[in-house]
């Protein structure tokens, strides 16, 4: 076989190759590349963090409210109430008169009691009910003295009498029925216009003030 042959037998060979692989119709085996799809991310709701509290908070107290003449105080054993905290320029046992040193003021505290617990508690003192001054010193009265409230019906309260007084030995009063107790304070007149309070035995302080009249 020449060359001329043998070339055109190589030729006839690579045409009849690319005509099977390429012919009209026929699928190739070159398969394209596969799609990469790109997703969104759906957005998603992230709930805010619960809040728990550290401490439980108590509700404020409310105060208490503070008395006043007029008002009716109790405990286990008294029941109690102010009718007045009165001036005096001067005051009189048994016909005579007296009026307070320079530098002193007296004045009245009409109180109203009731003995809730007679028979175990029978008697106030009179060292038990006092004064506190404006600097908050402690006053036993001058005299003082119980009256039944039946038996007082009509009376000047300022003008019932007095069983017992800082000179003698009486300072219990017996409280059987509902009474009126007289005290007659004398304190420093430069309490006048200024709080201070009456205290009865177990009961709480009831704050007033004191002008002349």
């Amino acid at each position: 076989m020449n060359i001329k042959k043998q070339s055109l037998l190589i030729y006839s060979l690579l045409l009849s190759i690319f005509v099977a692989s390429c012919g009209s119709g026929q699928a190739s085996d070159i398969k394209p590349a596969p799609l990469t799809a790109t997703i969104i991310p759906t957005e998603t709701f992230t709930p805010l963090p619960t809040f728990t509290p550290t401490s439980t908070l108590s509700p404020t107290p409310s105060p208490t409210p503070i008395p006043a003449i007029g008002d009716t105080l109790r405990s286990d054993n008294w029941e109690i109430s102010i009718i007045e905290a009165a001036y005096r320029k001067n005051f009189s046992i048994a016909g005579t008169v007296y009026t307070p040193r320079p530098g002193y003021m007296v004045f009245d505290v009409i109180v109203k009691v009731n003995n809730l617990n007679f028979a175990s508690n029978p008697s106030t003192s009179a060292n038990n009910d006092v004064v506190i001054d404006a600097q908050g010193k402690a006053q036993l009265a001058t005299c003082w003295g119980a009256h039944d409230v039946v038996k007082s019906q009509g009376k000047d309260l300022q003008e019932l009498i007095f069983i017992g007084c800082q000179t003698g030995n009486i300072y219990t009063m017996k409280i059987e029925n509902e009474s009126y107790i007289r005290f007659l304070f004398t304190i420093e007149d430069t309490n006048l216009g200024k709080t201070i309070s009456f205290k009865f035995e177990d009961l709480p302080a009831v704050p007033f003030v004191i002008n002349k009249q």
